[in-house]
C-alpha cells in the first residue's frame, strides 16, 4: 500500500508509458525503412517557369523582379495577399542564410502540369508548393506569370 505523502506514479503507469514510447519508435522506423504508410506527392512536369529575384525591403515589404531582365514585377505591401511573397521569402532565406548564399540570387517559379505552383530556391534547393497555403496566397505568385515577355 502506498504511503500517504509518496506522489510518484504508479509503476503500471510507467511501464506503460514506456511501452508506448517503444512502440512509436519502432512504427515509425518500420513505416521509414519500408514506406508503409508513407505518403509522396509526385511531381508533375514544369509546363512554365521564371527566374524571380526576391529582395527583402522590411517586414512585409519585398521588391520582386525578373532574375534574367532585372524588370520590376511586384512591390508588395503588409497586410494585402502580395505580402505573402515576403512571408515565403522570409522563411526560404532562412537556408540562405545558414549556407552564406547571396541574398539576390535567383528562386524559380514553376507552374506544373497539374496546376500547383512551386517556388524554389536554387542556392539550397529548398521547394516550396505555394497552393498548399491557399488559393489566394498562391495567386499573388500566380501573378508573377502574368509577364509574358519574360517568363520561358
Amino acid at each position: 500500500m502506498a504511503r500517504p505523502d509518496d506522489f510518484s506514479p504508479p509503476r503500471a503507469f510507467l511501464i506503460g508509458a514506456a511501452a508506448m514510447a517503444v512502440i512509436a519508435l519502432v512504427a515509425a522506423f518500420v513505416g521509414r525503412a519500408s514506406d508503409v504508410g508513407a505518403f509522396r506527392m509526385e511531381e508533375s512536369p514544369t509546363v512554365e517557369s521564371r527566374l524571380l529575384t526576391i529582395l527583402d525591403g522590411g517586414v512585409g515589404h519585398a521588391t520582386v523582379k525578373d532574375a534574367t531582365t532585372g524588370d520590376l514585377l511586384a512591390a508588395t505591401n503588409p497586410g494585402l495577399e502580395e505580402g505573402f511573397v515576403w512571408g515565403a521569402l522570409n522563411g526560404l532565406s532562412y537556408g540562405r542564410k545558414q549556407i552564406g548564399a547571396p541574398a539576390d540570387a535567383p528562386y524559380e517559379l514553376a507552374r506544373r502540369a497539374d496546376g500547383r505552383i512551386t517556388l524554389t530556391d536554387l542556392m539550397t534547393g529548398q521547394k516550396v508548393f505555394l497552393d498548399s497555403f491557399g488559393y489566394g496566397n498562391a495567386a499573388a505568385f500566380a501573378r508573377l506569370f502574368e509577364h509574358r515577355e519574360a517568363a520561358r
